[in-house]
């Protein structure tokens, strides 16, 4: 293992502290460990979801825009400039 150097609020130690004693953990150094090892299992956990859900999204706007162009293309226009304003009011463009 290698050591590192953070700094964290007042709040957060006592918090490990805390922790700690009320887990009946030997050190406060494995309480951070176990902190930040679930720290990091939960991000790696977020990115697979946002990435599965973005897998889903465009597998199905694919799927959406051939049914579309199946019946008009000007639907596929239509549907990507509605796609656009409502990105832009959800202030992602």
């Amino acid at each position: 293992m290698r050591a590192v150097s953070i700094r964290v609020s007042e709040e957060t130690i006592a918090f490990v502290k805390q922790e700690t004693k009320k887990r009946g953990i030997a050190t406060e150094a494995e309480m951070w460990r176990i902190l930040i090892e679930r720290g990091v299992a939960a991000s790696e956990g977020t990115q697979a979801q946002i990435d599965a859900l973005i897998k889903i999204g465009v597998q199905s706007l694919c799927l959406t825009q051939r049914f579309a162009g199946a019946q008009n293309e000007s639907l596929i226009a239509e549907a990507r400039e509605d796609a656009r304003s409502m990105l832009d009011r959800m202030g992602m463009i």
